[in-house]
């Protein structure tokens, strides 16, 4: 097991985490944290070898403690982006209502007050995704 487990997210882009707001609260929470990618604890596989990846807030951070939603940036691993090695969450826009959850994420991705670069790596991460 990590060190000190203290929350489950998912890459919504090939640099991108999103979690909760009660798991990475802050930008320094998030300066202090990594990820970890690649371990699954089963009888079958007793020693994983889980990839640790530094989270990168300089990058990306948003928090909106009300909606309970943290999107970080995640750095490279040994030059390989998280995404490429682990895959990542389609965020998709779609109408059934198995998707309502992902509808929200998209629409408070679009309407959040980003400055002009953060608007920028953020459409270069989910390029291809909407």
């Amino acid at each position: 097991m990590p060190p000190q487990l203290c929350g489950r997210g998912c890459l919504i882009g090939q640099r991108l985490l999103i979690t909760s707001c009660h798991t990475i609260c802050s930008y320094d929470d998030a300066v202090a944290m990594s990820v970890q990618f690649g371990f699954d604890f089963s009888e079958d596989d007793p020693d994983p070898s889980p990839q640790t990846y530094r989270l990168a807030p300089k990058r990306l951070f948003l928090a909106d403690m009300e909606l309970d939603l943290t999107v970080v940036a995640v750095a490279d691993c040994d030059g390989v982006p998280p995404g490429d090695a682990y895959g990542r969450v389609s965020l998709l826009e779609r109408t059934d209502q198995g998707d309502e959850v992902h509808e929200h994420i998209l629409q408070w991705l679009q309407e959040y007050p980003f400055t002009p670069t953060a608007r920028e790596l953020l459409d270069r991460e989910l390029e291809g995704m909407r």
